[in-house]
């Protein structure tokens, strides 16, 4: 009689963590069908999402690659149209919400790893070789140059920098193999961001 009550109990618990098993798996699998919806690789979804951080000119043969919106946070990423070679335009909004508990250096550090992913280089050991001040939106910000190279020693250079949008904090981060820099397309995106 005891084995049987045994079984049964044991019978109980199988078919419960079964049951826990597939609604879990069930959730699980509809958070990640939301998350999806959130991603946009089409240029003019990417570019809608742009345009909830700043008014801006995409450069001449680059377009938006990627945009996302989540909870509080948008972010897109503009990059060359036919090629690997060039400049990754990050540009994102972390909206006053979204920031109440946290730091704009905990932002960049997040944007890095981003750009890291996209470009495929991680471990970058990047190091401020220049700061400067310009004037993005009517504000004066800080804009940090940044040199380093990734694991393989392929160099790289970035620029980051911060600015109020209607919504948040608004960042650019550019980066760029070392050779394939092009300061003139750096200039004229960060001079078109209203």
């Amino acid at each position: 009689m005891q084995n049987k009550k045994l079984w049964i109990a044991f019978g109980v618990v199988a078919v419960l963590c079964l049951c826990l098993g597939v609604g879990g798996f069930l959730v699980l699998s509809q958070m990640g069908n939301k998350f999806m919806e959130t991603v946009k690789t089409d240029p003019g979804d990417a570019a809608q999402v742009g345009a909830r951080i700043a008014e801006y000119s995409v450069p001449a043969g680059y377009e938006h690659m990627m945009g996302m919106s989540l909870m509080g946070y948008d972010f897109v990423i503009i990059a060359p149209q036919n090629s690997t070679d060039g400049l990754i335009i990050m540009l994102a909004q972390f909206s006053e919400a979204y920031m109440q508990n946290s730091d704009p250096q905990s932002f960049q550090e997040q944007m890095q790893r981003s750009l890291e992913q996209q470009s495929g280089r991680r471990g970058m050991k990047m190091e401020v070789v220049e700061t400067r001040t310009m004037t993005i939106r009517g504000q004066q910000v800080e804009v940090l140059i940044l040199e380093g190279t990734d694991e393989n020693g392929t160099s790289a250079r970035q620029l980051i920098t911060n600015f109020n949008t209607e919504s948040g904090l608004g960042m650019v981060m550019i980066q760029s193999l070392g050779e394939e820099w092009d300061q003139a397309v750096v200039d004229q995106f960060l001079k078109s961001i209203r």
